[in-house]
This record gives structure tokens, C-alpha cells and sequence, in this order.
């Protein structure tokens, strides 16, 4: 019976430590890391797979405030500055390059969640406006996102204003501000559609579960001789 227990207990051990590469059955699920240049600090890459019926994955890091052409530059260089370590899932890029999250509803106001930075906020963490501040109570797996003003994407390029849109982690506010005035500027969030599927286990995984089992049945039988 000892044998037996001690077969039982590494079997069920290895099964465990197989499945935990599965998926998470969440909707913000942490899928691996990166790191600038292949060196330093790991940051996660954090998997949203519902945000407005797209599959994003997020890079768990804050950059500067800096000036919304100056965050774009730095988003869409990512791809050639970052090392991905995926753990336990493959990730086939949509996208052609990192980018800032984008806003497709180019309104102002509290409680938008068209935007992938809204919907995020709202949603996925469940957040909730906070006209005084101090609405970002619950980052859930994000280790890395900040309370402030953080750009998107979505410009609205008119002959009378060169408008960028926000959004403000600190309050859940939307909003626009023109990008040509010196010293506008606002933290940036890097973003990347994408497919990502578990890694299947292995079968000589499956094989070796098999395999215990069947010792597992020839001590059973020797126990009842």
C-alpha cells in the first residue's frame, strides 16, 4: 500500500504540474512574459480575449509621460526591441507591430467602454468612475498600470485641431487633448491583437499517465493475492 500511495501521490503531482499549462478560463489570463532587449525586468504579457470581441494581448509596463507622437514612435518600435517568452501557450500576432490601445468612440465623459483602455477599466476590472479620483481600485493580474492619463491611439487630425484621445485611470475619463501644445503630454499602455491557444500536452505526457496507472492496477492486484 505504500508503493501504491507513493505512486499515487507522483501521479497525481505530474498531471497537476501538466495541466496548470492549460488555459486559465479567464478573460485576463497571464500567458507569458517579456523583457527590453532580452535582459532585465520579465513583464507579463496578460491575455484579454473579450475586449469588444477582439483578442488582445497587453504588456504589463507604463511608459513615461511623454508627448502622444513620442508614445507612438515607442509602441510601434516594441517589436523590434522586445524578447517574448511565452509560457504554455502559442500567440500568432494580428497585428503588424505593439501599438497604443485604440478609442473608436472619439466622445468625452465617464463610463465609455468602446475604447480598449474603457473596456479594460470598466469590464474586465471592474472599476467604476470616480470624478474625484482614486476610481482604480482593482488592477487584477496588471502589476504595472498606473492612475493617470495614459494616450490612445485615435487621433482626429482637422485642419482647426490636432486631437488625441485619452483616457484617465485615476477618474475612468475619456477625453481629448491637442498633441501640438508643448508639454501635453500623458503616460502610454502597449497593445497587440492576437490569436493564442494553449500548447497542447504532449503525448508522451499522456503516455506516461497511462503507463503509472497501470502500475497503479498491477499493486492492486498484488494486494488482493
Amino acid at each position: 500500500m505504500k508503493v501504491m500511495g507513493k505512486i499515487l501521490i507522483f501521479f497525481g503531482g505530474t498531471m497537476f504540474l501538466l495541466g496548470a499549462a492549460g488555459p486559465a478560463y479567464t478573460s485576463l489570463t497571464v500567458i507569458g512574459t517579456a523583457q527590453f532587449g532580452g535582459m532585465g525586468t520579465e513583464y507579463n504579457l496578460i491575455w484579454e480575449d473579450n475586449n469588444n470581441g477582439n483578442s488582445l494581448v497587453w504588456l504589463d509596463f507604463t511608459h513615461g509621460y511623454e508627448t502622444w507622437p513620442d508614445q507612438m514612435s515607442w509602441a510601434s518600435g516594441l517589436d523590434g526591441t522586445l524578447t517574448i517568452n511565452p509560457s504554455g501557450y502559442e500567440i500568432s500576432w494580428q497585428d503588424t507591430s505593439w501599438r497604443l490601445p485604440t478609442s473608436p468612440s472619439k466622445g468625452s465623459g465617464a463610463n465609455i467602454t468602446t475604447s480598449e483602455m474603457g473596456y479594460l477599466y470598466y469590464t474586465e476590472l471592474g472599476n467604476s468612475f470616480s470624478y474625484f479620483g482614486g476610481g482604480f481600485v482593482n488592477s487584477g493580474p496588471f502589476e504595472n498600470i498606473y492612475p493617470g492619463y495614459t494616450w490612445s491611439s485615435t487621433n482626429d487630425p482637422s485642419p482647426y485641431h490636432q486631437r488625441a484621445w485619452w483616457f484617465n485611470f485615476n477618474t475612468g475619463e475619456q477625453g481629448w487633448s491637442n498633441y501640438t501644445i508643448p508639454g501635453v503630454k500623458a503616460m502610454g499602455l502597449a497593445v497587440r491583437s492576437a490569436e493564442v491557444s494553449a500548447v497542447p500536452i504532449p503525448c508522451a505526457a499522456w503516455l506516461l499517465g497511462s503507463g503509472l496507472m497501470g502500475l497503479i492496477a498491477v499493486q492492486r492486484r498484488k494486494n488482493t493475492i
